[in-house]
């Protein structure tokens, strides 16, 4: 008989320590927006993504690398200051992105990518690949715990929301196991907002990060981050190279 799935999960990067990952599958969820234009990037066919901690690497990368690599990500929600693309899923169309590297930076998403680094297996999850992206992750066979990157040290309903979404795609038996309060906080919500309620897309768009995207005029990309299911990829994140690559 297989041991039973142990699921955790972490409302912000700071409420964990690198160390307490080790031996376990992380999944890490940005909705808003950096796992949405991950996932649509990848399935748009670029190559491959690069993590980067900052706008500077992200430069310093890009002059090494040939043929050239788009420079991607944002800082306050706005595309940085020449850089090919932002952090919107609808700029990472395949026209733009097909058989590209993208060096990628955001101010919440990659930073918690990079604070899981100790872990077994780092994947991106979100809303848009919460059914294949909890397959994936089960497949791995180590305990998983799930990531919310928040915005700007802060939890966020978005993040609160997807997590609870990936955690009732995770224990769908009552032997799997919610490894801390905050599994079963997430779960309740999701299952009060999403399946009693049904606002699931309105809370996200009325959280604190779909109120930022509204203040810049990006609320379009809201409804696209809400989608479940809708873009059926398994980014991974490798610590070593920091690129992420679509699980085959």
């Amino acid at each position: 008989m297989s041991e039973p799935l142990e699921v955790s999960v972490h409302l912000l990067p700071k409420l964990v320590e690198p160390k307490d990952l080790r031996g376990r599958t992380v999944i890490m969820i940005d909705v808003l927006r950096a796992s949405t234009t991950i996932c649509t990037a990848l399935r748009n066919g670029a190559e491959r993504v690069i993590a980067c901690g900052s706008i500077e690497e992200a430069q310093q990368r890009a002059a090494s690398l040939s043929p050239r690599p788009l420079l991607g990500g944002e800082r306050g929600g706005v595309k940085i200051d020449g850089f090919d693309l932002g952090n919107s899923p609808l700029e990472y169309v395949r026209e733009a992105v097909e058989g590209r590297t993208i060096l990628f930076t955001t101010t919440n998403g990659t930073a918690a990518l990079l604070h899981a680094k100790e872990a077994s297996a780092i994947l991106i999850g979100g809303c848009v690949n919460a059914k294949a992206v909890a397959v994936a992750a089960k497949s791995l066979g180590k305990p998983i715990a799930i990531l919310c990157a928040g915005t700007n040290g802060h939890v966020t309903m978005e993040d609160t929301l997807a997590a609870g979404l990936l955690v009732a795609e995770l224990a769908q038996t009552p032997e799997e196991e919610l490894a801390n309060d905050e599994a079963m906080m997430v779960l309740g919500l999701y299952v009060w907002v999403g399946k009693v309620n049904k606002e699931f897309a309105g809370s996200i768009e009325m959280s604190y990060g779909g109120r930022n995207l509204h203040a810049i005029g990006r609320e379009e990309d809201i409804p696209i981050a809400a989608e479940i299911d809708s873009v059926p990829v398994v980014p991974r994140f490798d610590p070593n190279t920091s690129e992420i690559r679509v699980v085959e």
